[in-house]
């Protein structure tokens, strides 16, 4: 990579000031002021993924919520309607729950499931 790209690449990610401070700290050779602001980079890179992968996993989610009513309503097996969604959909963000709690574990109801010879396969 040639020195202009990763200049442009550099300001596309830091503030002028946050790029000047950094040059400056090279030019002078202070390790501790490279050190300094590498972890804080480093905290800002980690914070804005950590933040995007919320969104992501919420978009998701709500891509996944929506697919289930929109099945159990529009199927043809199923027909539910807006009573037995709502319960259904209590019942299932309920579970949900306690999977985040650590009430149930999800091992137990896939095993419970396949007693009945119910196989639950996953993008995994």
């Amino acid at each position: 990579m040639e020195e202009n790209d990763f200049k442009k690449n550099l300001y596309s990610l830091l503030s002028r000031e946050e790029l000047r401070r950094l040059e400056k700290a090279a030019r002078d050779k202070n390790k501790k002021k490279l050190a300094e602001w590498a972890k804080q980079f480093e905290d800002q890179i980690m914070f804005q993924y950590e933040s995007r992968f919320k969104d992501e996993l919420c978009e998701f989610i709500d891509i996944l919520i929506l697919t289930v009513v929109y099945t159990l309503h529009f199927n043809e097996s199923t027909k539910f309607g807006g009573k037995r969604i709502d319960s259904f959909m209590n019942d299932l963000l309920e579970t949900i729950d306690m999977f985040r709690r650590n009430e149930a574990n999800p091992e137990d109801y896939r095993e419970a499931l396949k007693k009945d010879k119910i196989i639950v396969k996953g993008k995994k």
